[in-house]
């Protein structure tokens, strides 16, 4: 009389205890998976930052997908909901190539956002420069279907996600190293004193708050400048030097390189070091 709870009947395959069974251990392992998950998530974001939450998007899939593959697992040991089962993916199946045609490109929005979101090529906050769009700005938001970038004019860029995984990338965040490297370009004419344009241009970076000294005690103790000053170019006008400035961050090197624009420039004018520009001379023969 109880057969139907240990043995195969027309309505179990393995019987009703099996089928029990399966939905404590399915609910089990579950519940193990999802919690382990979501602590590697939530230790991950408060060693790394909120800009990490993107994570929790990963979390999601894992908790669906789990979901999925014991429903499919139970429903196979109960007979009339497996052949319901197959009935209705038979008749869907044609419907469902047709969705997915249409779905094509949102559903490579959403499995590019997965990827996205597992290897973090860039997370939230992070400032980054799609190289073939000429898109630069922070990223504020990273979704199933579309990320958002925030540019320095103060709008919001909605690219899909697709464009994203495929796109070159330049991520500026540089919270591993702290330190960002930034090249100021200035130009003296060929009869200058070069030697006292570099000491003018060290002495200035030295003074500016923004800018880092990133020198080793040896190189202190060998009195190496706290920036690095190279000739780089003989132009037609001009001669070319660059400064290798180091800041914390882009935000501060930025405001940092026109401080440093604004005050060598008067320190050149007090010294008698010219930046030449092109000259139009007309001769009135009249």
């Amino acid at each position: 009389m109880l057969d139907f709870l240990f043995k195969e009947s027309e309505i179990f395959k393995n019987g009703f205890i099996t089928v029990i069974i399966l939905i404590v251990v399915s609910y089990i392992i579950c519940k193990i998976i999802n919690k382990m998950v979501h602590k590697l998530i939530v230790k991950t974001i408060e060693k790394k930052g909120d800009k990490y939450t993107g994570l929790y998007f990963v979390e999601k899939v894992i908790r669906v997908t789990l979901l999925l593959i014991a429903l499919v697992i139970i429903i196979s040991e109960v007979k009339p909901l497996s052949t319901l089962s197959k009935t209705m993916l038979g008749a869907s199946s044609i419907i469902a190539a047709i969705a997915g045609l249409a779905a094509q490109e949102s559903l490579g929005n959403v499995v590019s956002g997965f990827f996205l979101a597992l290897f973090q090529p860039f997370v939230v906050n992070d400032l980054i420069t799609i190289k073939d769009k000429n898109i630069t700005g922070t990223v504020v938001e990273i979704g199933l279907r579309h990320t958002v970038v925030k540019t320095y004019e103060n709008t919001r860029i909605v690219i899909p996600n697709s464009i994203m995984n495929t796109a070159i990338i330049e991520n500026k965040d540089n919270s591993a190293d702290e330190t960002y490297n930034n090249f100021l370009y200035l130009n003296i004419s060929y009869d200058a004193d070069i030697e006292k344009a570099k000491e003018i241009i060290i002495k200035q970076c030295s003074e500016h708050k923004a800018v880092l000294d990133v020198r080793s005690a040896k190189e202190k103790k060998e009195g190496v400048p706290i920036v690095k000053v190279l000739v780089t170019n003989f132009l037609d006008y001009s001669i070319e030097l660059r400064v290798t400035i180091v800041t914390k961050d882009v935000a501060s090197g930025f405001v940092c390189l026109s401080d440093l624009r604004q005050s060598i420039k008067k320190a050149f004018d007090e010294n008698g070091i010219n930046i030449p520009f092109p000259t139009t001379t007309i001769i009135n023969d009249q």
